[in-house]
């Protein structure tokens, strides 16, 4: 990433919402009818014993595998994810890291640093992060690699929210069955943007929430917790009103910005 705005993509402070129509009969004046109709039936499930959550950072070492880890520990099924195109963790200088491919057992990336330089990577986190990582599973996964449709995903910082976005337009457009609708901020249009598409037959809604969060270990293990929180205030809204969580997205997360004064971001798209 090199930083630059991508299209439909979120703004600081902001909240917008991203949607997606089907390639057929959406052009021109046609819009509001097809909409309608898919507003009519809505797919997203209630329980979060049947809903599927995934964590996403840049590694998936440090912020995802610790909400990974407690949103697993209360019932939810979650899995994590780093979107880089490598593992890259900290190394003896600011020059200098240790990088691995994902896919590299946790166990096995323990033993490298531990093999290097204990004391030091003892003293950084790096080794008890691997040996919780490697209790919760068996290796570090690449999200543009997974084809899992997820209910909600949590993204640790604004650019891998962006990636994954920009990735799901990307499966989306090569498909040519599903076609981009951008909205603007969810102030002006926001809870009629994500009435507005619904879930249509066959097709899932997949809300993308953004916690900025710095990658430390203590801020990870600060935001694991607000991690849980905001999934567990969508399943709870969404188990209130027939698993659509969808016209309440707005209330649920300006709830959550209150309650922990992290303001997040989003956007909802269609699998």
């Amino acid at each position: 990433m090199d930083g630059s705005p991508l299209p439909c993509s979120p703004a600081h402070n902001s909240h917008y919402t991203i949607s997606w129509a089907t390639n057929t009969a959406t052009r021109g004046g046609e819009d509001a009818t097809f909409v309608h109709e898919r507003l009519q039936k809505c797919t997203a499930l209630s329980s979060h014993s049947l809903r599927k959550d995934a964590q996403v950072c840049a590694a998936n070492c440090n912020r995802s595998m610790a909400a990974h880890e407690l949103v697993a520990q209360h019932g939810f099924r979650v899995s994590s994810f780093g979107v880089g195109s490598q593992v890259k963790l900290p190394g003896p200088s600011a020059q200098q890291h240790n990088i691995y491919s994902f896919g590299t057992p946790y166990a096995t990336i323990h033993a490298d640093l531990t093999r290097k330089d204990p004391e030091l990577y003892l003293r950084n986190g790096l080794l008890p992060m691997m040996a919780r990582n490697a209790r919760i599973k068996k290796a570090p996964q690449r999200w543009q690699d997974n084809r899992a449709p997820f209910d909600v995903v949590v993204t640790f910082e604004e650019r891998i929210m962006e990636v994954v976005l920009e990735d799901m337009e990307g499966r989306q457009a090569a498909s040519r069955s599903l076609i981009p609708v951008s909205y603007s901020q969810l102030s002006q249009h926001g809870q009629a943007a994500v009435e507005s598409v619904g879930a249509g037959a066959g097709f899932r809604p997949c809300l993308v929430v953004n916690l900025d969060v710095k990658d430390s270990t203590d801020e990870a293990a600060l935001a694991a917790p607000q991690a849980l929180k905001l999934c567990s205030m969508i399943a709870a809204f969404a188990k209130g009103k027939d698993g659509c969580w969808e016209a309440g997205v707005e209330a649920v997360l300006d709830t959550f910005h209150k309650e922990t004064g992290r303001r997040p971001i989003y956007g909802v798209c269609w699998f």
